[in-house]
């Protein structure tokens, strides 16, 4: 009785795969650890994944999310502007967009995000797509610039109360005249 058999030496490929599953998990492990929100989005707005620091920020789990559309966290002002936003991105095929917009999280609290968002075609005729987004809580920025805009209206009225208030004397006609005629 003979046996016959072929054997191939897989060392390489097992190296590949070794490599290939260690480059998956570090990838992995940023996307899960860092402080921005990153999610996608299916062409019709669902989102397919988020990573845990939108469970973080938003207070909603991730399985409440996921099959989301990504209007359902958005503050009810801005659904309509922000949806044709993202529809008009699609439309054009634009690969990259800015926006900043408030959320509301699950306990009723308003949260300020902005976020960049990439379309990544699944085909070379650029018909299907997904939208892969990073987004990040800009709340202190608004926050600030709102405080900032404030001062500047109150110090602004100040100065048109007190223009308002002064004269102008002539010395030489003896005529005196408000300061913003």
């Amino acid at each position: 009785k003979h046996t016959r058999g072929i054997f191939r030496d897989v060392t390489a490929q097992r190296k590949i795969d070794f490599i290939l599953q260690e480059n998956e998990k570090k990838y992995r492990e940023l996307v899960e650890t860092v402080s921005d929100i990153i999610y996608r989005c299916n062409d019709t707005g669902e989102f397919t994944y988020v990573n845990p620091t939108a469970e973080h920020i938003c207070g909603y789990a991730i399985s409440d999310l996921v099959g989301q559309n990504f209007t359902f966290i958005i503050r009810d002002d801005y659904k309509q502007s922000v949806a044709e936003f993202y529809a008009n991105q699609a439309a054009s095929k634009v690969s990259a967009s800015y926006l900043e917009f408030p959320i509301k999280t699950k306990s009723g609290s308003e949260i300020w995000i902005g976020q960049t968002v990439d379309i990544h075609f699944l085909d070379e005729r650029k018909e299907a797509y997904e939208f892969i987004a990073l987004a990040r809580d800009i709340t202190e920025r608004i926050s600030a610039q709102e405080a900032l805009r404030r001062s500047e209206e109150k110090y602004r009225s100040i100065i048109e109360i007190i223009l308002s208030q002064m004269l102008i004397r002539n010395f030489v006609n003896y005529q005196v005249t408000p300061v913003q005629n």
